[in-house]
């Protein structure tokens, strides 16, 4: 009868947060022209669509923060290199040691520190790492942080949370997050956003929780506005079917 269904939703992995730099040998030789000191206004990384450039930036702020001095910056830069190198062939483990480490270290600094840019692509990128290797529920602590809510979340970040809400069965989270993502996803944001969000996503997953909460009238709304975004596929058209079925 209507509103069985059991759907499954897929998250993209969020843009690399070292592709504004190029390759791994361009990230520090880039990173090596700009200033370390972002506090003092130095810093004189170029704006492109999306904002600042955030490998650069990235790479900047945390000689900065961790080792300041100028040969414990180029060991992290030879590190974030390997990072960049180790995520093109799909080994995650580095990079998710550095971006767990980069997660506690900005989590320490005080609010008027933290670059707004640098904090949105951080928790993009680390909850997307997380959310790969099926971490969950640390997709929720993450969002959930004090790092994470001094600025509020971004409907890319919404969309993270919701679909970790989802995988954990916690439908009425999840349907409460891509109701926050699709309310904010035409907002301005000072990160590469996750693009699935313009999708036919976001409604799919608030019908599948929605579905899921015996909510059949919220359902087949959801359902039937994801039939209409772009990028609406074979998985939302047999879900439905199976909804109505």
């Amino acid at each position: 009868h209507r509103g069985e269904v059991d759907g499954q939703v897929d998250f993209f992995v969020a843009q690399d947060i070292f592709s504004a730099a190029g390759n791994a040998h361009r990230l520090v030789a880039n990173a090596l022209k700009i200033a370390v000191d972002l506090n003092n206004g130095e810093d004189e990384a170029q704006v492109d669509g999306h904002g600042l450039l955030f490998g650069e930036q990235l790479v900047s702020h945390f000689i900065q923060l961790m080792l300041g001095g100028v040969d414990g910056g180029l060991v992290l830069l030879d590190v974030l290199a390997q990072a960049q190198i180790a995520l093109q062939v799909c080994i995650d483990c580095g990079l998710n040691r550095l971006l767990r480490e980069a997660f506690r270290l900005m989590s320490a600094e005080a609010a008027g520190d933290v670059v707004p840019e640098l904090r949105e692509v951080l928790l993009t990128q680390f909850t997307s790492q997380l959310y790969k290797i099926h971490a969950h529920a640390e997709v929720t602590e993450v969002l959930a942080s004090p790092l994470a809510r001094k600025g509020g979340l971004t409907a890319s970040l919404h969309f993270a949370l919701g679909l970790a809400h989802f995988e954990l069965k916690q439908f009425s989270e999840a349907a409460d997050q891509m109701r926050q993502c699709l309310s904010k996803r035409k907002q301005a944001a000072l990160s590469p956003i996750n693009t699935d969000i313009l999708t036919a996503a976001p409604q799919h997953c608030l019908a599948l929780s929605l579905a899921k909460l015996n909510d059949a009238v919220g359902a087949e709304k959801a359902f039937l506005a994801a039939l209409a975004e772009p990028g609406c596929g074979e998985a939302v058209k047999l879900d439905f079917a199976k909804f109505l079925s």
